[in-house]
Formats: structure tokens, C-alpha cells, sequence
């Protein structure tokens, strides 16, 4: 998970130099909350996956 916030940084921080100076904290905490939210979706849906790709018992 660090790996991949680590990642987007560099593009976060770029984005955030057109906000409000005021609010640019909260704005770099809520994407980085909804990064996380979106990859652990996606772990539970791509596990959800595989369950179905097997084979009957």
C-alpha cells in the first residue's frame, strides 16, 4: 500500500499546487483515504474472482 501511495505522490503533489493553500492538506488526506479505499476494493473483488474461476467441487 506505501509502495503504491509512494508512487502517485509526485502526481498528487503536482495537482495540489492549483488548490487553496487552506485546504491542501485535507485534499492530499482524501485522496490518499480514497487511493486506499479503491485498492482494498479492488484485492476483495479480484479474490472474489478467483473463487468463482474454480472448478466445482
Amino acid at each position: 500500500m506505501v509502495e503504491i501511495i509512494e508512487r502517485f505522490e509526485p502526481k498528487i503533489r503536482k495537482s495540489l499546487r492549483f488548490t487553496d493553500i487552506s485546504v491542501r492538506e485535507d485534499i492530499h488526506q482524501e485522496i490518499v483515504f480514497r487511493m486506499i479505499k479503491a485498492v482494498k476494493s479492488y484485492r476483495l473483488a479480484n479474490e472474489s474472482n478467483r473463487l468463482i474461476d474454480r472448478e466445482p467441487l
